[in-house]
Formats: structure tokens, sequence, C-alpha cells
């Protein structure tokens, strides 16, 4: 993330809260400007986590049974990671396919032979 900052996972009160327990003072001032106040939590502390580069970094508010003011949490979401990673795999294969694929309609069909038996050995 942005300057090396890290998002701690949790309950929180207010942006306030979430702005003080992760160091964000500067960034929040960036941010929403000089003299900023906590509006909507959840969209502000969203914004935040998208401005210091936080990714798979959600935000809601819960229902909360004891007597708590900590209502909104801030979690990671693996599927989500997950999920884009794979889709980076794919589209780094698909890629690769392609330049296979223009490589292979370029060479004579002599060659092609020795590049299918060479791509066979890769397990390609």
């Amino acid at each position: 993330m942005k300057n090396g900052k890290s998002i701690e996972f949790g309950m929180y009160m207010s942006t306030y809260d979430f702005v003080n327990r992760n160091n964000l003072g500067t960034e929040a001032t960036e941010l929403f400007g000089i003299n900023w106040e906590a509006e909507d939590d959840i969209d502000q502390i969203e914004e935040l986590i998208k401005y210091v580069g936080g990714k798979h970094i959600y935000v809601r508010h819960v229902e909360t049974t004891r007597h708590s003011d900590e209502d909104i949490k801030v979690y990671y979401d693996d599927n989500m990671a997950t999920i884009e990673k794979l889709k980076s795999e794919v589209e780094k294969y698909k890629s690769g396919f392609n330049e296979v694929m223009e490589y292979f309609d370029s060479i004579s069909d002599e060659e092609k032979p020795l590049l299918s038996e060479r791509l066979n050995k890769l397990g390609l």
C-alpha cells in the first residue's frame, strides 16, 4: 500500500477511530481537506483504504448485539484476492499462448513439428 501503510482489520466506531488506529491523519487531510469531519463513515473509510492502495479490503456496517459503539467492520476478502490472482494468471497464459501461436504461424512448415515436440516436452 501507499507509503508502506497497512490497515488493521477489525471493528471501528467511526472514521475518526479508523484514522487514529491506522495512523492515517496525513492521508485523511490530503483526501478530505484540513479540518475534515467524519460524515459518512463507511464511504470515507472506503475512500481512505483506496487512497492508500488497499485492495480486497471491505467495509460494512454491522448490527451489534453487545453494548459497543464499534459497528463498522473492516475486513480482507481472501476470495476476491484469489479471484484477482487467477484472473492475472489466466491473462498471462493467454498472452503467452498468443505469442506462441504467432510464432508458430511465422515459422516454416518444416520447423513446426520440432516446435510441437519441444512444447510437448515442456508439458504445453
